[in-house]
């Protein structure tokens, strides 16, 4: 294929090499040279042995904790961890650089991790107290370092450094009425650098206080609560942040002040029988990257835009369940909806910059609903062990919210001198993204067994996810697809710790599985046969 087709259009779709040309000034204008066997445009795709090229990741991880119990019912504990990962992205962005003219353009894409967390645990009984029940302070500290790189050039890195501490009291009033009290404080600090660097700096607070209180009443049992949250976001251009074009190089400090309220019932109307219902009103605050995000994002191969002025997310769900449980069978059905007012999401522009499509971070009134349904199946045997046998089934859809008929234009003469901005919203909406959300995940049905013998277990499991053609316009339908897992595991006592020798496979039939919800399943499916060995001791 000749280098004269190059198009960024052709890249995004086909994520093809593209040639390099060679050019020579001929005296009256300058010609392609460029040899034959450099001319060919090569398609990144599976090789001859069924395998994406750059799609492999590795990953290493560490975790070491202890625990100690002291007087007057109170334990201390901690641990530590570390992960670091390497990843391939199965495409490329060359074209999409700030650092094109040093980059090599069949560069590969490679995200490079190093996480650190620590955590802490002080908890306390209050056993002579008849009020306080449990106390109990958490802490966490985590630092994670993600460095993207094209052509093994660094282009973008950021660090985010984050604090937790939470603290909580468990008291009743009496056996029937309990309840929980507690603070939620979180800080975060992200800094990034690089010519690709898509966030600028931001200084992240949260700071929360919530109440859960339950009441037991015989057959009848009820949960409210409460929970007060202020979330605040102070950005900076760092001096080598070169911002986008989008809405979110616009920075601007935020300020969010959320209130969330949850009602539920349950109520046992025979024995094995129950039903039960919630409402929750919840207030979100827009994370970082979709206000401030505004340049390339290599992982998912977009340009992403976010928009600075976006307001808190607001959703009123409301939830029914029942089940019924005898001897040693189970089933349980839930419904769902989310009604959402400024649902936040990442639409399409049906713009082509670079090679990539940008795509940028909006807000409009939302529906969510689905059901999930699950059966459980105990066989106790005297010789064999004991099976367990389940199954379940889900879907759900999420649907754009007009208030409109359609039939608004915006180009005619008389909306251009008096236009009405709901409706052209929802014009430019209902064009954008048609009768459904982008990646609405597809309906999928379960099966499964587990087998439990003294120190031996196994399990067998299967999941058909369908196929999804309720698509977003500009998106296109996804394939059915079927995962099938296996689980072996042996418990004994190893140097004098009780051990579990496991084996994990995942993907036994090696399908082509790429779930809809996924940014790149046109580039690359999810992981093949994989077989996991691992031993877990606890010391």
């Amino acid at each position: 294929m000749k280098e004269g087709i190059l198009s960024s259009q052709l890249q995004a779709q086909c994520q093809v090499v593209l040639g390099q040309p060679q050019w020579e000034y001929n005296g009256t204008k300058y010609v392609d040279v460029t040899p034959l066997d450099q001319q060919i445009i090569e398609h990144r795709s599976d090789n001859l042995q069924g395998k994406v090229e750059n799609s492999s990741n590795y990953q290493t991880s560490f975790t070491f904790g202890g625990s100690q119990v002291f007087a007057n019912e109170q334990l201390l504990g901690f641990s530590f961890g570390y992960t670091r990962a390497n990843r391939g992205i199965p495409g490329f962005m060359h074209l999409t650089s700030k650092g094109t003219d040093q980059l090599a353009e069949t560069g590969k894409i490679r995200i490079n991790s190093d996480q650190y967390r620590f955590d802490a645990l002080y908890s306390k009984e209050f056993k002579d107290n008849s009020f306080l029940n449990h106390g109990e302070i958490t802490a966490r500290y985590t630092n994670q370092l993600d460095d993207e790189s094209l052509a093994e050039r660094s282009v973008n890195t950021f660090e985010l450094s984050n604090w937790q501490l939470n603290p909580t009291l468990n008291y009743q009033f009496s056996s029937e009425l309990t309840g929980m009290i507690g603070l939620a404080l979180e800080g975060s600090k992200h800094q990034g650098g690089g010519v690709d660097n898509y966030l600028p700096d931001i200084n992240s607070d949260r700071r929360a206080a919530y109440i859960l209180q339950n009441a037991n009443y015989g057959p009848l049992s009820a949960q409210l609560g409460a929970r007060y949250e202020k979330v605040e976001y102070e950005p900076s251009f760092p001096a080598t942040y070169e911002p986008g074009r989008g809405q979110g190089s616009a920075i601007a400090d935020r300020e969010f002040n959320l209130h969330n309220y949850v009602a539920s019932m349950r109520f046992d109307i025979l024995t094995g029988w129950w039903v039960s219902s919630s409402y929750t009103h919840a207030e979100r605050a827009p994370a970082v990257n979709e206000l401030y995000a505004s340049n390339p994002h290599f992982a998912l191969l977009i340009e992403e835009q976010g928009n600075a002025q976006l307001e808190m997310e607001v959703n009123k769900a409301t939830e029914f369940g029942t089940g019924i449980s005898f001897a040693d069978f189970s089933i349980t059905a839930n419904w769902y909806e989310n009604q959402y007012e400024n649902f936040i999401y990442l639409g399409n522009t049906g713009v082509n910059r670079g090679g990539v499509f940008a795509k940028e971070w909006r807000q409009a009134d939302t529906e969510n609903t689905g059901f999930e349904v699950e059966l459980s199946y105990t066989l106790a045997t005297k010789t064999a062990g004991d099976f367990t046998f389940s199954a379940f089934a889900d879907a759900t859809e999420n649907t754009p919210v007009y208030q409109f008929d359609g039939t608004y234009d915006p180009f005619t003469i008389e909306n251009f001198f008096d236009p009405k901005p709901d409706q052209e919203a929802e014009y430019y909406r209902r064009n954008l993204e048609g009768d459904s959300m982008p990646r609405t995940p597809a309906d999928s049905q379960g099966l499964a067994v587990h087998w439990q013998y003294d120190q031996l277990s196994a399990s067998l499991d299967y999941v058909h996810h369908g196929a999804q053609d309720k698509v977003a316009k500009g998106e296109f339908a996804s394939q059915q697809y079927h995962l099938l897992g296996a689980y072996f595991s042996v418990t004994q006592n190893l140097l004098g710790y009780e051990s579990e020798v496991y084996i994990n496979i995942d993907n036994l039939t090696d399908e082509d599985a790429r779930p809809h919800q996924s940014f790149l399943r046109q580039l690359t499916p999810l992981p093949g046969r994989s077989v996991a060995f691992g031993i877990r001791a606890k010391i």
